[in-house]
């Protein structure tokens, strides 16, 4: 499930697009303000997310 980042007091509240909130979690020591630029997976059966670079398509 295709989820982002908001930033909440104790952690990270994970939305789906639709804005709604289906997993939070604890904010990551190494955690940088460049959320934007990246494309999380929240994978519900390892309780788990996973971001990989957003390669945004570029028209030359």
């Amino acid at each position: 499930m295709s989820v982002l980042p908001l930033l909440a007091r104790d952690g990270i509240d994970w939305i789906d697009p639709a804005g709604y909130v289906v997993a939070s979690s604890d904010l990551p020591d190494d955690w940088s303000d460049q959320g934007v630029r990246y494309r999380f997976e929240l994978s519900v059966v390892s309780r788990s997310v996973l971001g990989e670079p957003y390669l945004r398509h570029r028209a030359d």
